[in-house]
């Protein structure tokens, strides 16, 4: 799933802070599993120490 504000011609790491938040990621993920009725194996995003996307990706996989 691409999961990122974009912000051309370059992207913001501010951005990032925002919408790599555990909930945003696992929310749009969920939504997206709903819509095309296949999980989630993948999370695409910018500044990947912005944010909880390894927090995100425990729930997904069921550890967190």
């Amino acid at each position: 799933m691409n999961h990122w504000i974009n912000t051309d011609p370059t992207p913001r790491p501010s951005n990032a802070a925002l919408v790599n938040t555990r909930e945003a990621l696992v929310g749009r993920a969920r939504e997206c599993e709903r819509l095309r009725g296949r999980r989630v194996n993948l999370l695409a995003v910018d500044f990947v120490g912005q944010g909880d996307v390894d927090g995100a990706a425990d729930v997904l996989n069921g550890v967190g």
